[in-house]
C-alpha cells in the first residue's frame, strides 16, 4: 500500500447508530466487512461522521423509543394469545387434543411470532402443551387429510384402519340401533369382533366423525342409592303409564334386578290393579335360583304395591317388601330410569303404537334391552350378568394385542404419499398482498367515476373504459 493512502474516519454517533442497528441500510452496506465488525466490537474513538451529528446527545431518547417499541411488541404478542384463546372458546383447555389442521397451523404460527417477546416454553405451559407434542406438530402441522384425525397413519399406526372406520360408521348409522346408546353400539362392535379396540377409543372416533355428539359424564352416585353385590339381593318394581294412538291408557308393571339390571318380569293392562303387581312378582320368583334367598323388593307407596295381597304373596319367600322413602331412605330411581329409557328412546321416537300392537312392541324392546350391552356392566348384557357369565379378561387382552399388531401392519403398508395443504394465518395480515388491477394507459377512469371493483380490491378488466 502506498504511503499516501487515505483512510475514512467516522463519527462516534455513526458507530453507535450502526451498533444499535438504526443507521441507514445503504450506509451500513457501504462499509467494509472489517469496519462493520470493528464498529460492533471495538472501542469508540474520535472519528468523523457529520451526518449523525448530535446523535450522541440523544442516546437516552433513542433508548426510550426502542423500549417503547419492545413494550408495544410485547402487548401485540399478548393480544395475539388472547385472540387465539377467544377463537378456541371452550376448547382452550384441550388444545393438545384438537385435530383440526387449521388450529394446529395457527398455533404454530402464534408461537413462532411471539416467542421473541414471550418465551415459547411459557406459551406451551399456558396451553398445557408439551414441547414434544409441539415439535411433532411442527414436523407435521397439517396432518393427513385422508385420516379422520388428521394424523399420519404411518407415523401413528395404531389408529383404526379405513376398513374398521367404515364398519364403525355403518354400525352407528344403523336404523335398527337408533334407540341404542353410543356405549352399547361400541360395546357390540367389540363383542362381535367387528372392531377390536377399547370402547372409549371407539366412542372417541365416533365423536370425531360426528356420529356421537353427546359425551356422558360420570355422575356421582345419588345419596342414599343402593347397589347390590349379587343377583337376587335387591329388586325394584314400578308402574308407568303409556298411551296408544287411540288415546287408551295402559299401565306397565316392571320388575328389575338391581345387580344385573335385567327386567325379570313385566305385565301390561288397561287398569291399575293390585293383582298385576302379584302377577309380576310371581313371574320373577320363578326365575330365582334360590327361592328362599333373602332379598328386598323396593317399591313406592302406591296402593297397587302396599297391600295385603302383596304381603300374602311374599309370605313364605325370602322377599321383604320395602317402601322407598319410608322403610328405606333411598329412592326407587333405578327402575324409574328404565321407564324413562323405555318411553323416550324406544316408544316416543318411533311413534305411539296402536293398542293391539303395544304389547308386541314392548316385548320386542324388553328382549332387546336384556340382550344389549350396558354401561354399568362394563359391556356385558343384563342376561349375561344375571346368569353368572364373567368376562374373560385374558382372552380380551390377547385379542386386543393381536388386533393392534395387525392394525399397525395395515396402516404402515397402506399409507399413500402426503398431499400438502396450504397453511393458514388467521391471526395476522395476509402473507401475500393482492394488488388491484388499475387499468391500462387508455383505461384509467370508470364511467361511474370510481370503479367499485378496484375499490374493493377486485379485477376491473371487464370495464370498457
Amino acid at each position: 500500500m502506498s504511503k499516501n493512502a487515505s483512510y475514512s474516519r467516522y463519527s462516534t454517533s455513526f458507530k453507535l447508530a450502526v451498533n444499535l442497528g438504526i443507521a441507514d441500510q445503504a450506509d451500513i452496506s457501504s462499509l467494509p466487512t472489517s469496519t462493520r465488525h470493528n464498529f460492533r466490537n471495538a472501542d469508540f474513538t474520535d472519528i468523523v461522521g457529520k451526518k449523525y451529528e448530535g446523535l450522541t446527545n440523544r442516546l437516552e431518547e433513542i433508548k426510550d423509543i426502542l423500549d417503547s417499541r419492545t413494550a408495544t411488541a410485547v402487548a401485540h404478542s399478548i393480544a395475539r394469545v388472547a385472540f387465539f384463546l377467544k377463537r378456541l372458546g371452550k376448547n382452550a383447555h384441550r388444545l393438545n387434543k384438537i385435530k383440526s389442521p387449521q388450529i394446529r397451523e395457527s398455533f404454530i404460527y402464534l408461537v413462532e411470532r411471539t416467542k421473541q417477546f414471550i418465551p415459547d416454553k411459557q406459551i406451551l405451559k399456558f396451553f398445557d402443551m408439551t414441547p414434544r407434542r409441539f415439535n411433532l406438530w411442527k414436523a407435521n402441522p397439517i396432518g393427513c387429510t385422508r385420516a379422520p384425525r388428521f394424523e399420519c397413519v404411518a407415523s401413528y399406526p395404531t389408529q383404526l384402519t379405513n376398513n374398521e372406520i367404515a364398519k364403525l360408521i355403518k354400525a352407528f348409522r344403523d336404523p335398527i340401533k337408533s334407540a341404542w346408546s353410543a356405549f352399547a353400539i361400541a360395546a357390540t362392535l367389540v363383542r362381535e369382533r367387528i372392531v377390536i379396540s377399547s370402547i372409549p377409543t371407539i366412542l372417541s372416533y365416533a365423536r370425531d366423525l360426528g356420529l356421537h355428539k353427546r359425551k356422558v359424564k360420570n355422575k356421582k352416585q345419588k345419596r342414599g342409592s343402593i347397589e347390590a353385590e349379587d343377583v337376587d339381593e335387591v329388586w325394584h318394581m314400578d308402574v308407568t303409564q303409556i298411551k296408544s294412538t287411540e288415546g287408551i291408557v295402559h299401565y306397565l308393571h316392571l320388575l328389575i334386578d338391581n345387580y344385573s339390571r335385567k327386567i325379570l318380569s313385566w305385565h301390561l293392562d288397561t287398569k291399575l290393579r293390585a293383582r298385576n303387581s302379584r302377577v309380576v312378582t310371581r313371574k320373577a320368583i320363578t326365575q330365582m335360583a334360590d327361592k328362599k334367598k333373602s332379598a328386598m323388593l323396593i317399591t313406592d307407596g302406591g296402593s297397587e304395591f302396599d297391600n295385603m295381597m302383596m304381603r300374602t304373596t311374599l309370605a313364605g319367600t325370602g322377599l321383604e317388601l320395602m317402601i322407598a322413602g319410608k322403610d328405606v331412605d333411598f329412592s326407587n330411581s333405578m327402575i324409574e330410569a328404565v321407564n324413562k329409557s323405555l318411553k323416550y328412546r324406544h316408544i316416543f321416537p318411533r311413534g305411539l303404537p296402536k293398542a293391539n300392537r303395544l304389547w308386541e312392541s314392548l316385548k320386542h324392546y324388553i328382549e332387546e334391552y336384556n340382550c344389549r350391552p350396558h354401561t354399568k356392566l362394563k359391556g356385558l348384557t343384563p342376561n349375561e350378568v344375571y346368569s353368572g357369565y364373567e368376562l374373560d379378561e385374558e382372552l380380551y387382552k390377547l385379542l386386543m394385542s393381536d388386533a393392534r399388531e395387525k392394525r399397525m401392519e395395515i396402516n404402515r403398508s397402506s399409507c399413500p404419499p402426503c398431499q400438502p395443504v396450504p397453511p393458514v394465518y388467521p391471526f395476522d395480515e395476509p402473507v401475500v398482498e393482492i394488488q388491484a388491477y388499475k387499468g391500462t394507459e387508455t383505461d384509467k377512469t370508470c364511467e361511474a367515476g370510481t370503479c367499485s371493483k378496484v375499490k374493493s380490491g377486485g379485477d376491473c378488466r371487464s370495464c370498457s373504459k
